[in-house]
């Protein structure tokens, strides 16, 4: 997401694109240039990833695809790609320095064009911030092939500017054009100044993006000279609250000297447009031609449709800078109801139900291979004193073990989030015999985390990542009798961010909150013969994770203020294990076990309003086979898999290690 104001344009377009099937490019994802020209600098030309100076570019032999960036001076020409025996298709071309100086172009500008009847398709040309075009014949194309195919190329005109000459999309002298688009996002563009041949051509889409400052007085387009557009697509939306008009407002589109093709135009639009992150508006267009102008009627202007949450989906650009999606499926573009605004809201708290997984596989990987590797820590200190010819020690000295583990797991929440993760435990483990057996007891680090995806049930995505570190004591008493009982303490911080599109905008925030964690744990050690011993327990374990306040950064309607709610995780598992002894050094294990999460409910708050909360209570089995490796050698491991079904559900990997010096 950008702040910049013509980015956040682009932002807040890539969510509706209508239906007119025409698409603008995403400005925040633009791929490296391959010339700039940078503000302050003056030269004659751009073309085929070079700049230079002393007269005009020559086409190129061979597929030209390049990327150029214009903050300074051209004076005679501008390609993005101009092959003279091939294609010249994928280029893209920004004209402008958004915040920073005016930039001067004159002559040819062009994003991409084959001199031969050869295809230029899908170049993006983008204009913004203070653009002046110098020169009468100053012409300004998305494509242009000598013969051949010039579909489905962009233009997008971001900001106020005059272009001297013609304005055209996908240009063949005697070829194809179709799918070419024009997205105008500025009122007050000029197409010609009366030199001949001015004019607007080979353009099927064109999409009109009304400023909330428009008035009926405004026209977003002149054409001084002739406008073509038969068959074209128009499509209108509005980049806000449009404060200026009421219902049965008119808005002139484009006037030109001349239109033509005009009685093959027609075209309805509406949309929700977010006047906050939890509020819309709801706009409706009728358009229709007049004379030589194409006009939008304002048939409902809708009002807010709030219902105290906030919106659906909406689209995204894609990943390169070709062009983004036409934001067809239903949470994307178009109306959004109240009802879907609020259950919506929902994707913003599913942040902290992701936080709260990545939490609790801390607490698991260590209540067993944590507790695991520092007992063999602690098994192998004594084996190494026993062999130095000493006895066994009533008091261990402290031994380092570390355990680590990977997931990827589902957490139904109403929706769900999927999780890919990791977690880290360093510690040092010593044991004390005592009366009714052995204390096993240290401190320890930790450090984990992941990425998280989530989804709401109508498509709604966000996305981030999320890690956490902190510190805790962890003990077990273990009996003669094999009884034993157990617990942990771990504090820390916790960090996550948030990426998400609904209402029609981006929203993104940062968001760090401590947590606290704990367990206890009461189980019975059985010799069932055999070598195999039956290990059943029953583990409490607790997680509390603090509330934020955090800023909300929208695309379009700017920041705002929101708190998240404390999540508290309540879990009670019940579960047995089963080792088998091998030989001395090698066992095997496997076991079953139920949990049920009793909280796990999270919350966010902004200006009087809250959201829906996602909750995670429910139950879940879970299986899980290792194999281990006994103290024995300076080093010693235990891998371990997972697997979850029920209200939480993956797979989960872990190795422990412990070592001596």
């Amino acid at each position: 997401m950008s702040r910049v104001k013509d980015r956040k344009l682009t932002g807040m377009i890539l969510a509706a694109l209508l239906c007119t099937g025409g698409s603008l490019l995403n400005m925040s994802s633009v791929n490296a240039a391959d010339v700039t020209v940078n503000e302050g600098e003056t030269v004659d030309y751009v073309s085929n990833g070079a700049k230079g100076t002393g007269g005009w570019p020559a086409a190129e032999s061979g597929v030209q695809t390049h990327n150029a960036i214009i903050k300074g001076t051209v004076n005679n020409a501008v390609y993005g790609g101009n092959s003279s025996d091939n294609n010249a298709s994928g280029n893209t071309v920004t004209i402008g320095n958004v915040g920073g100086a005016q930039v001067t172009v004159s002559g040819t500008v062009q994003g991409g064009a084959t001199q031969v009847a050869k295809e230029a398709s899908n170049n993006v040309l983008t204009i913004q911030g203070d653009v002046n075009f110098t020169g009468d014949y100053t012409s300004v194309y998305g494509g242009f092939s000598m013969g051949g195919i010039a579909n489905n190329n962009i233009v997008n005109i971001l900001s106020k500017v005059t272009i001297p000459n013609s304005l055209e999309g996908g240009q063949s002298e005697g070829g194809t054009s179709s799918g070419n688009t024009l997205n105008i996002s500025a009122s007050g563009v000029i197409v010609g100044n009366g030199s001949m041949g001015a004019g607007l051509r080979a353009f099927q889409n064109l999409n009109f993006y009304l400023p909330t400052t428009i008035t009926t007085s405004d026209t977003m387009l002149t054409v001084n000279g002739t406008a073509d557009v038969t068959n074209a697509k128009v499509g209108v939306l509005a980049q806000g609250t449009l404060a200026n008009l009421t219902k049965n407002s008119k808005v002139t589109l484009l006037s030109a000297n001349t239109l033509t093709g005009g009685n093959t135009i027609s075209q309805t639009t509406d949309i929700s447009v977010p006047t906050s992150i939890t509020t819309v508006s709801t706009y409706e267009f009728s358009v229709a031609t007049e004379s030589n102008k194409i006009v939008a009627t304002l048939t409902n202007d809708g009002g807010s449709e709030n219902n105290g949450g906030s919106g659906g989906d909406s689209g995204n650009s894609g990943g390169n800078s070709d062009s983004g999606n036409n934001g067809n499926n239903s949470s994307n573009s178009g109306i959004i109801d109240s009802e879907t605004a609020k259950n919506n809201a929902k994707s913003v708290v599913e942040t902290q139900a992701a936080t709260t997984t990545f939490i609790n596989a801390g607490s698991d990987m260590l209540a067993s291979q944590g507790f695991a590797q520092a007992a063999n820590a602690v098994a192998l200190d004594t084996a190494k004193q026993q062999q130095n010819g000493g006895g066994a020690p009533a008091v261990s000295s402290f031994t380092p073990f570390a355990a680590f583990g990977g997931s990827s797991m589902r957490a139904e929440s109403g929706s769900h989030v999927d999780t890919k993760g990791f977690g880290l435990n360093i510690g040092f483990a010593r044991e004390i015999a005592n009366g009714q057996g052995k204390l096993l007891f240290g401190p320890l680090v930790e450090y984990g985390g992941g990425k998280y995806d989530s989804y709401l049930d109508n498509g709604t995505h966000g996305d981030g990542k999320s890690h956490y570190w902190g510190i805790g004591l962890m003990a077990r008493q273990i009996n003669n009798d094999g009884l034993y009982y157990e617990g942990s303490l771990r504090v820390g911080r916790v960090n996550s961010d948030y990426n998400g599109n609904f209402n029609n905008q981006n929203v993104t925030y940062d968001s760090s909150s401590t947590y606290v964690a704990t367990h206890l744990g009461l189980g019975k050690i059985m010799d069932l013969g055999h070598h195999n011993t039956l290990d059943s327990y029953l583990k409490y374990f607790y997680s509390h994770q603090g509330g934020d306040n955090v800023t909300m950064h929208a695309s379009i309607t700017g920041d705002e203020n929101w708190s998240f709610s404390s999540i508290n995780s309540h879990r009670l598992r019940l579960g047995a294990r089963i080792t088998h002894e091998i030989d001395d050094k090698n066992s095997f294990y496997g076991g079953l076990a139920y949990q049920f999460e009793f909280g796990g409910k999270a919350t966010a708050y902004y200006n009087g309003g809250s959201t829906p909360s996602p909750s995670v209570r429910g139950g879940s089995g879970m299986m899980e086979l290792g194999w281990q490796v006994k103290p024995g050698g300076p080093v010693t491991v235990d891998l371990g898999v997972t697997g979850w079904v029920g209200k939480q559900r993956g797979v989960s990997a872990q190795i422990g290690a412990v070592w001596s010096f």
